[in-house]
């Protein structure tokens, strides 16, 4: 951590303003985020991994539409100095509000919070496929192509991996391919979050309020939002645990009822139609994203321990 640099990209947003601390943050898989406390509050600073986001001008430009949109549940980007929200220095820097008595989990404790989160995930994308709605363009070609993760995962796929119960695993459920490419082509496209799980949505003093991690959204498969949804709030641990999965109904039927009763006016038949595709698919795909990013020594992902 260059904290002599963090200092400087925090002098064009705040000139007058003392560093107490710098805390780096480990919850979020991609970018390196910072919370800067001063005497009289934090914000949360953030270099963005333009390896996966190779353009860090549109991303800021996506998000700040975004926020723009529906900003009662959202946190805007800061503006420094200079009158613009990125800052260019050794790399790109962004500050975000950092907001008091807030907390996300990678699990959930209780149906009532799986609902809350069905239901501000459905909000977000009401708000943005709603006429007229913002144009915001493609950050990542492909995002949920799941053609483009499984021949990726092949190509990478030696004989000795061949033999593991892994890629049997995988080979198993190799049917989906069919039935993304039939929801690639029938479903429209809307504005969706494209990583829609419990860590991305903030809860004040124990409500869902505010959706946070919005640099996926683009145009996408609503049901593959979805999909995430069921992957991420059903589960009884988080996605770096190594301990077995127990699925909890009442927390999927709490999910589905927030998330739907605010889609009721965009959403058609066939999209209802493949939710449930949606979530075998993306939870599928997710799998070997995983797979494939370890087999790459986790240039995407960070991991909490070597053989995760």
């Amino acid at each position: 951590m260059d904290e002599k640099l963090i200092s400087e990209i925090v002098s064009h947003y705040f000139s007058n303003q003392e560093i107490v601390k710098i805390q780096p943050v480990h919850s979020g898989h991609i970018h390196k985020t910072f919370k800067i406390s001063f005497h009289s509050k934090s914000i949360i600073l953030q270099k963005l991994n333009t390896d996966i986001f190779k353009n860090p001008e549109i991303l800021d430009e996506n998000i700040n539409k975004i926020n723009q949109w529906i900003p009662k549940i959202t946190i805007p980007l800061l503006t420094a100095t200079n009158g613009r929200t990125l800052i260019e220095k050794g790399g790109y820097w962004r500050v975000f509000a950092y907001v008091d008595e807030t907390e996300s989990s990678m699990v959930l404790t209780n149906p009532a919070q799986a609902y809350q989160v069905g239901n501000l995930f459905g909000e977000y994308i009401s708000g943005l496929n709603r006429n007229p709605a913002p144009v915001i363009k493609d950050i990542i070609p492909d995002f949920h192509s799941l053609e483009k993760y499984y021949t990726e995962f092949q190509n990478l796929c030696t004989p000795d991996i061949k033999i593991t119960d892994e890629y049997e695993e995988i080979q198993k459920h190799v049917h989906l391919l069919t039935i993304a490419r039939k929801i690639k082509d029938f479903l429209p496209d809307r504005i969706v979050h494209g990583d829609a799980k419990p860590s991305n949505i903030l809860f004040y003093k124990g409500n869902a309020s505010l959706v946070i991690d919005l640099d996926t959204t683009m145009s996408g498969k609503l049901v593959y939002d979805f999909g995430d949804l069921v992957r991420s709030t059903i589960t009884s641990i988080g996605e770096s645990s190594e301990l077995a999965i127990e699925l909890r109904m009442d927390y999927f039927e709490q999910m589905c009822k927030g998330f739907l009763e605010v889609l009721d006016e965009i959403i058609i038949p066939i999209e209802i139609n493949n939710l449930i595709n949606g979530a075998f698919i993306i939870t599928y795909e997710q799998a070997i994203r995983f797979l494939t990013d370890h087999l790459k020594f986790n240039i995407y992902y960070n991991v909490d321990y070597p053989e995760q």
